[in-house]
């Protein structure tokens, strides 16, 4: 059999390498990318010197688009570290390494550059290709800006919160996975109807039988708006303060046991989303009164319509 050659899927360009000069004075801006084929992960972010000792990150997130660009003015210190991670990790010899393989229809990519005190620049991509030692910087440049963007987000976070649930409730997507032998697992995806596709897709494994008979139950038809009470599930969303959960994304101290939650609410100009195996306040009370209410709606619908029944 013919060995295959994977590397000659692999195109572009090495860049400098050894050849590289490495650049003494210091930086004066910044800027990352990275993007993968499904968007997830995506984020991309500058840094820019505007005073003699300060300097704005500007950063974008593909999990938080509907926060858009942020941005946070600090010491330009953050400048000083990134250039100590160049000098650390060699950088200079990935200048002009722009390289990508073709034989991957997914994955990722990267865009780097850096600019320096004296004008001077320096640039490097990768589409599934990255030079060597680019993890390493890629990864000890994470942990410097971690907390710059953890306070970015928090800020935009905190603002949405302040501002409330605003517009008719759409769609809610709600998911109860337990973890240990005997629990119930639950997931629902309910949309309002638009008279054609299905809208009402549920499916509960019942161990308990504490809010439907111990059993599976698989729901997946059409169920006008009116029947489903779009405005009693947001009445509760309110009750509970459940915009108080927006971006909530947490592991307990035993994520391998605790009940893991994943809640979507859709309002059309705004959405909470919330996730995790470590619960927020007011999450049982929630959980309790919402489920049932979604039983309660199935029980309905079951008398009022012939065709409405488990598969």
């Amino acid at each position: 059999m013919k060995e295959v050659d994977f590397e000659s899927t692999v195109k572009g360009t090495d860049g400098l390498g050894d050849k590289a000069v490495v650049n003494g004075s210091g930086l004066s801006g910044f800027s990352y990318s990275y993007n993968n084929s499904f968007g997830d992960g995506s984020f991309s972010f500058e840094i820019v010197r505007r005073e003699a000792d300060k300097a704005v990150i500007s950063y974008e997130s593909f999990g938080h688009r509907d926060y858009g660009t942020m941005e946070i003015t600090v010491n330009d210190e953050i400048l000083a570290a990134l250039y100590q991670l160049y000098l650390k990790h060699k950088a200079a010899r990935w200048s002009g390494y722009s390289k990508y393989d073709e034989g991957v229809l997914d994955g990722s990519g990267f865009s780097l550059s850096m600019e320096f005190n004296d004008g001077e620049m320096m640039s490097c991509s990768g589409n599934n290709c990255a030079p060597e030692g680019y993890l390493e910087f890629k990864n000890e440049m994470l942990e410097v800006l971690k907390p710059y963007f953890q306070q970015m987000l928090n800020r935009e976070r905190d603002r949405q919160i302040a501002r409330g649930i605003e517009g008719e409730l759409r769609m809610a997507m709600i998911n109860y996975i337990g973890k240990e032998f005997g629990t119930d697992r639950i997931e629902m995806l309910i949309k309002k109807w638009n008279g054609k596709n299905k809208n009402f897709d549920v499916r509960i494994d019942s161990h308990t039988g504490e809010f439907i008979e111990k059993g599976k139950y698989n729901y997946y038809c059409m169920l006008p708006d009116e029947d489903i009470g779009f405005e009693n599930i947001k009445a509760l969303i309110e009750k509970y303060n459940v915009i108080s959960w927006y971006d909530w994304d947490k592991a307990s101290d035993n994520p391998y046991e605790d009940e893991w939650f994943q809640l979507g609410f859709d309002f059309g100009s705004m959405s909470i989303q919330a996730m995790g195996t470590e619960h927020p306040e007011n999450y049982d009370e929630f959980r309790r009164e919402l489920l049932q209410y979604i039983v309660e709606v199935i029980r309905k619908a079951e008398v009022k319509y012939d065709d409405f029944r488990s598969r």
